[in-house]
């Protein structure tokens, strides 16, 4: 038998802990958590994110090193600063809005693909949900509140209209990182919940199987959204 000419390469885990890292501090971001809050131990994180207690233990201790949190034995850790985001250089936070206006690009894209299928292929009970997650946060904008969870699950209710498992784990991989860095550079309440009216029309479209009158919604939020990312490039 003729031996392979490619050798099999492990996996690379040393960059695991730094994805922990990242995924602690979003949870931090996400939550609008103050100083002295807790945050989930060890064993809650590592459930949550399917990963070995190492890793956690191993990204809490950087973000230890960091001074963002503190760690007091039988207690549990606390946020230490909420101004983590500003030791990075400047130069660093133009690159990640650089590349976040790329994520962006490439995010709506592949959305007006999922709207597109949605209207082809969704049935009435998942358009009725998709409607009913767009009612939510209607319900929070009149009360001047944009949230970050509710915005997710629309989306993830029109990607299942779309009925593309693989199209709506890849768009909702964007929006994560697109959601972790929004919240560190914009204010989501005073910007985002704008386009909130627009993504019940997108449901109510869908519904109607207008599939015109659906990307027109999409356009106008993926306009909104590119207008503000572009002005805090400038600025």
């Amino acid at each position: 038998m003729q031996e392979l000419s490619i050798k099999i390469k492990p996996v690379e885990k040393d960059l695991l802990p730094d994805k922990v890292e990242d995924e602690i501090l979003s949870y931090i971001v996400k939550n609008r958590l103050k100083i002295g809050d807790k945050i989930p131990s060890e064993r809650e994180f590592s459930l949550k994110l399917e990963v070995g207690r190492n890793s956690v233990r191993n990204a809490l201790l950087s973000l230890e090193n960091r001074n963002i949190i503190a760690r007091h034995i039988g207690k549990g850790s606390f946020l230490k600063t909420s101004d983590f985001k500003k030791s990075k250089p400047k130069v660093d936070v133009r690159l990640f809005e650089v590349n976040f206006i790329d994520i962006l690009e490439i995010r709506m894209t592949l959305e007006k693909l999922a709207i597109k299928k949605a209207v082809e292929n969704g049935t009435e009970s998942l358009f009725d949900e998709l409607i009913k997650a767009g009612k939510r946060m209607s319900a929070l904008a009149k009360k001047g509140e944009y949230s970050v969870a509710a915005d997710r699950e629309f989306h993830s209710r029109l990607y299942d209209c779309a009925g593309s498992k693989t199209l709506k784990q890849l768009i909702l991989n964007l929006i994560d990182s697109l959601d972790y860095y929004q919240c560190i550079y914009v204010n989501p309440d005073e910007h985002w919940i704008l386009t909130i009216p627009y993504h019940l029309e997108i449901a109510y479209a869908c519904k109607e199987r207008n599939l015109a009158l659906a990307l027109a919604a999409q356009e106008y939020i993926y306009n909104h959204d590119l207008k503000i990312l572009s002005s805090k490039i400038k600025g």
